[in-house]
């Protein structure tokens, strides 16, 4: 990942590769959309370190088609939470030294016009991290080679709570 243009440290870049491993290392669900799954850039804003932008590159396969020949839903949906969790944990190292764990709070997608067969997309995720432990991150899913954008996303994240009590509530 090292070799991954843009200004991230190692450290961010390398924490993104680990998210990579371990999802393709595992049969964890979206395992099959990593594969072709290209790091193109991995930046942190020059204006100070509160953005963190990654852009990642995949040729549709037929596996990601529905029954018209567009790309589901599901999968925008996978990428969009792939993506915009590797950011939200790449900017947590580079901001904090380490990543934090995190829980979904929100996730959603819109699709603008749908990807086909031939497609190169790129994904485009940027996060902001605020001081209260709420991380939310933004993707642009583009098409290449018809310069459009397809899909875009939200991802809100948060700090997960602490048990205060072994017991469960009813």
């Amino acid at each position: 990942m090292s070799l991954v243009p843009g200004n991230a440290s190692d450290s961010v870049k390398d924490i993104i590769s680990q998210i990579f491993d371990w999802h393709t290392g595992k049969k964890a669900f979206g395992s099959r959309l990593i594969p072709g799954l290209i790091p193109t850039e991995v930046s942190i804003s020059e204006l100070n370190d509160r953005e963190l932008t990654a852009v990642f590159e995949k040729d549709v396969t037929k596996d990601m088609l529905n029954n018209d020949g567009h790309v589901t839903g599901g999968c925008y949906m996978t990428l969009v939470d792939l993506c915009t969790g590797m950011v939200i944990q790449g900017h947590l190292t580079a901001v904090t030294g380490a990543p934090k764990p995190g829980v979904s709070l929100s996730l959603s997608i819109v699709v603008h016009h749908p990807a086909v067969l031939g497609d190169r997309l790129r994904i485009i995720s940027r996060t902001s991290l605020p001081e209260d432990g709420t991380y939310t991150a933004q993707t642009e899913v583009w098409s290449v080679n018809r310069h459009f954008v397809v899909a875009t996303g939200t991802h809100i994240n948060v700090t997960p709570s602490t048990s205060q009590s072994s017991k469960p509530r009813l």
